[in-house]
């Protein structure tokens, strides 16, 4: 069975063309929905192995409480988070902290669907690779113009 993906976004424009983006690349989107309350509803009914989520849905629950009760449900779920904020505390200081191995990508850094794509692999192999015995890991901030490849050390510019 290939990668099923739950996409939560408020915006209709952009949850439609996120959801084919992700059919191009092969990904089932099962849900797809505006509503943090409903996407924990329905994910209840639905499996899935990966949730797109924006932080700031409106009025009920955020992005972060929706990743929070995907998790209790399914702890092996890939969370990634999409959205326009570049820290979620400036949205609200007293949000939660982000489910372990949690994602993050601003819109605005997403450049190609590739992108979009290694955030979502990675998000995968962060919570399987991840066992109840050992420490979680950190939510990774995902920029643009990075990639896993090693880099050797910069060219042209001197310490000043």
């Amino acid at each position: 069975m290939g990668l099923r993906a739950m996409v939560v976004e408020d915006d209709n424009f952009t949850r439609l063309s996120l959801v084919a983006a992700l059919e191009q690349r092969g990904i089932t989107v099962a849900l797809q929905t505006a509503s943090g309350a409903e996407a924990v509803t329905a994910s209840k009914k639905t499996p899935i192995s990966v949730a797109l989520l924006d932080l700031h849905l409106g009025s009920g629950p955020t992005g972060i409480d929706v990743a929070h009760a995907l998790r209790r449900h399914d702890p092996k779920i890939g969370i990634v988070f999409l959205t326009s904020f570049s820290d979620p505390r400036l949205m609200n200081p007293s949000l939660p902290p982000m489910p372990a191995g949690s994602q993050y990508l601003t819109k605005q850094s997403v450049k190609d669907i590739d992108m979009l794509f290694l955030a979502i692999t990675d998000s995968l192999s962060t919570r399987r690779a991840a066992s109840p015995h050992a420490p979680a890991p950190a939510t990774r901030p995902v920029r643009a113009g990075t990639s896993r490849r090693r880099r050797g050390p910069r060219r042209g510019r001197g310490r000043g």
